[in-house]
C-alpha cells in the first residue's frame, strides 16, 4: 500500500509546495483521458488508443505528480509558461519609453527563459472548475519584483476540455492596470507511440515557410528566413529526424527552432504520425508560430521516466517578439485587452 504525501514539498526555488498544487484532476471522453494537476496548470497524463485499440500513453512526464515539484530544476514538463513564454534578450525589453528588467535565467544572465525564475509554471494555480471532461485554473500575476519584474497585475486562465477524441486548451489573460507584453504556451512533451525513437516519425508544418534564427544561446537575431531549401523545412511531410540541422544553438544538431506560420488557419498548423502505433495528431491553434524542441542539447531528446524520446511542442507568438516590432508581430496588450491561446489536439489512427 503507497501512501500518498501529504507534507508540503521544498521546490527548486526554495519554495514550499502544499500537497493541494499536485491532486491529480483526471478527466475523459471517446477516445481519451487526460490528466491535470494545479502546479503550472500542468498536462501530466494524455491518453489515446492506438490502432489495437491500446491505451497509449503519448504525454511524456512523470508518473509520481509530486515529482513536477521535486525536480531539481525546471523541465516545463505539461505545464503552461508565461508571463513571457520562450526567450527574452538579456531579459530586457522596452515599454512605453521604459525599459524592464526581467529576471535573467539562463546562460549565465545571457536571457530570460519562460517568464523568469519562477514563472507560471512553478505556481499553484486555482482550480475555478472541475468535470468529467473539463477543468479549469486561474492565476493571478500581481506583477513586480515577486513576479520576476513584469509590469502591472494579470488576469490568467488555462481551460481545458476533452471530446472525442480531442483536447482543446484555451489561455486567456487580461492586463488589469496597464500594458504588458503576454506570449503564453502550453509546453507538452510528446511520444506517439508511448516509448522509443520518434525519428522515423513523419511530420508536417504546412504553413511554417519561415523559422527564426537563433545566435549561440537560442535567442533570435533578427532573421526569420524561409524555411525552404532547409533542412527545417516540413512543408511536406518527412520524418523528424531529416530535420535535424545546426540551427540548435552552439555545439549543438536537432531542432530547438521558433517555426513561423505564413497565415492563422482553421486547418491543421501541424500533422505528426507515428507508423509505430498509428496515432496521428493534428493541431490546430490560432496562434503565429510553434517552437519544437528535440535537440541534443540534452542527449537527442528530452527523455522521460520510461525513455521515450519525445518531440516539445509549445504553440505561441514568435519568440522575443516584444524586442522585435518590426517583424509585426502582436505582443503588448493593454489594460483589459484579452489574449487569447486556443489550441486543440485531434487524434486519430491511420495506417
Amino acid at each position: 500500500m503507497t501512501i500518498p504525501n501529504t507534507a508540503p514539498i521544498t521546490d527548486c526555488n526554495g519554495n514550499s509546495i502544499p500537497p493541494s498544487a499536485w491532486k491529480e484532476y483526471r478527466l475523459s471522453a471517446p477516445g481519451i483521458r487526460a490528466t491535470f494537476i494545479p502546479y503550472g496548470a500542468r498536462l501530466t497524463s494524455l491518453q489515446v488508443p492506438d490502432r489495437a485499440g491500446k491505451w497509449t500513453e503519448v504525454n511524456v512526464g512523470y508518473a509520481d505528480p509530486s515529482s513536477y515539484i521535486k525536480e531539481a530544476g525546471p523541465s516545463y514538463f505539461g505545464a503552461v509558461v508565461g508571463r513571457v513564454a520562450n526567450r527574452i534578450r538579456s531579459g530586457k525589453f522596452e515599454l512605453n519609453g521604459k525599459e524592464y528588467a526581467i529576471t535573467p535565467n539562463e546562460n549565465g544572465g545571457y536571457n530570460t527563459l519562460h517568464g523568469g525564475k519562477i514563472g507560471y509554471d512553478a505556481r499553484e494555480w486555482e482550480v475555478a472548475q472541475a468535470s468529467e471532461s473539463s477543468v479549469t485554473f486561474t492565476l493571478r500575476d500581481e506583477g513586480g519584483e515577486a513576479w520576476d519584474g513584469f509590469p502591472g497585475c494579470v488576469d490568467v486562465g488555462a481551460a481545458y476540455e476533452l471530446s472525442d477524441g480531442e483536447l482543446r486548451a484555451t489561455l486567456r489573460a487580461v492586463p488589469r492596470d496597464g500594458a504588458t507584453p503576454i506570449l503564453l504556451t502550453t509546453h507538452g512533451y510528446y511520444n506517439l507511440a508511448g516509448e522509443g525513437s520518434i525519428m522515423g516519425d513523419e511530420l508536417q508544418l504546412p504553413r511554417a515557410s519561415r523559422f527564426v534564427r537563433g545566435d549561440k544561446h537560442l535567442v533570435p537575431t533578427g532573421e526569420l528566413p524561409p524555411t525552404a531549401g532547409h533542412a527545417l523545412d516540413f512543408t511536406a511531410p518527412k520524418p523528424i529526424g531529416e530535420g535535424r540541422a545546426k540551427e540548435c544553438g552552439a555545439g549543438n544538431e536537432g531542432i530547438d527552432n521558433c517555426f513561423v506560420f505564413s497565415e492563422v488557419s482553421p486547418e491543421p498548423q501541424l500533422i505528426w504520425h507515428s507508423k509505430t502505433s498509428g496515432i496521428r495528431l493534428q493541431l490546430c491553434t490560432d496562434q503565429d508560430a510553434v517552437q519544437m524542441y528535440a535537440c541534443a542539447a540534452k542527449g537527442d531528446t528530452v527523455l522521460g521516466e520510461r525513455g521515450a524520446e519525445c518531440l516539445a511542442v509549445e504553440p505561441q507568438g514568435v519568440i522575443d517578439s516584444v524586442n522585435h516590432p518590426e517583424w509585426g508581430f502582436k505582443v503588448v496588450y493593454e489594460k483589459g485587452e484579452e489574449y487569447v491561446n486556443t489550441t486543440t489536439w485531434k487524434f486519430d489512427v491511420v495506417e
